[in-house]
């Protein structure tokens, strides 16, 4: 592949990259545009995927299963706040305000 330049190359991708992960012994969880992939046949392994992002936003190893459970807590917590301020929004991912808007509220006319 020459690059993913495309958003239909990604999605061909990703696709591609989830099923060699199932394959290989990972178990899928899908929450919002979250895709959670966790392992722990030889050791406890966490691998998580954004949107259509061909990069891991997460891919660490665990001493335990309770921790990775609350680093997947956490993520899916972070999910939730960022759809909420999202619709606060309107949509739009962060509150859009004009240039200098802040500062012209204070100017007096003299």
């Amino acid at each position: 592949m020459k690059g993913l330049r495309t958003k239909a190359d990604r999605l061909k991708y990703l696709d591609y990259e989830f099923n060699r992960l199932t394959e290989s012994g990972y178990k899928k969880e899908t929450y919002k545009d979250l895709y959670i992939f966790t392992n722990t046949n030889d050791q406890i392994l966490l691998k998580v995927f954004s949107g259509t992002s061909t990069n891991a936003i997460c891919f660490f190893r665990y001493s335990t299963i309770e921790r990775m459970q609350e680093k997947i807590k956490s993520l899916k917590e972070s999910a939730d706040y960022c759809e909420k301020r999202k619709l606060e929004n309107g949509g739009k991912k962060r509150e859009q305000r004009k240039p200098g808007s802040k500062f012209r509220a204070n100017w007096k006319l003299i």
